[in-house]
């Protein structure tokens, strides 16, 4: 190779081409994970927010309580609002369906609100007859926390089907 060929062929390494020839196939993009695989990343975050759930009905109901709320309540629903604002963060880094991490974020979101709610009216400076009345008319989570148990007990059920039994595998 003389060097005026030699020297094209560093410019054209230097300027990011290629010479001419059989291009390689660009490599495919990487497979995502399995269903197996997501669900069994799923579930561990799904057990958790299950069973934060009494936690956070106890708060509901005690703001819901007419009369004024005790003080070691606002600390257990703080506590019970940053466990499921940590658990919609760690659903972030899991590689999902992401029609199924929607919907499990927004159960999240919900109960987590739910419980933000609940102290906002049970500990709100002027108590009006409005706030009162929307007070006891807090019951508990409802439908939603029947929506995540389901949820999570579903996913269970699909990842024993997609792996078999705990001892065969």
């Amino acid at each position: 190779m003389s060097d005026p060929h030699r020297l094209a062929a560093v410019r054209r390494l230097l300027r990011g081409r290629r010479p001419a020839g059989p291009t390689a196939r660009p490599a495919e993009p990487p497979a995502g994970p399995t269903r197996a695989a997501q669900l069994r990343a799923l579930l561990p975050l799904l057990e958790r927010a299950v069973l934060l759930q009494p936690d956070a009905e106890v708060v509901v109901w005690g703001c819901s309580a007419p009369g004024n709320t005790e003080g070691s309540l606002a600390l257990r629903a703080s506590i019970v609002q940053i466990a499921y604002w940590k658990l919609r963060r760690d659903l972030q880094t899991v590689r999902a369906d992401p029609a199924l991490k929607d919907e499990i974020q927004r159960l999240l979101l919900y109960h987590e609100w739910y419980v933000h709610d609940a102290v906002a009216c049970a500990y709100a400076p002027v108590q009006s007859r409005q706030l009162v009345e929307s007070r006891t008319r807090l019951t508990g989570l409802g439908t939603p926390a029947a929506l995540l148990r389901d949820l999570h007990h579903r996913l269970g059920e699909e990842l024993a089907a997609l792996t078999g039994p705990p001892g065969a595998r």
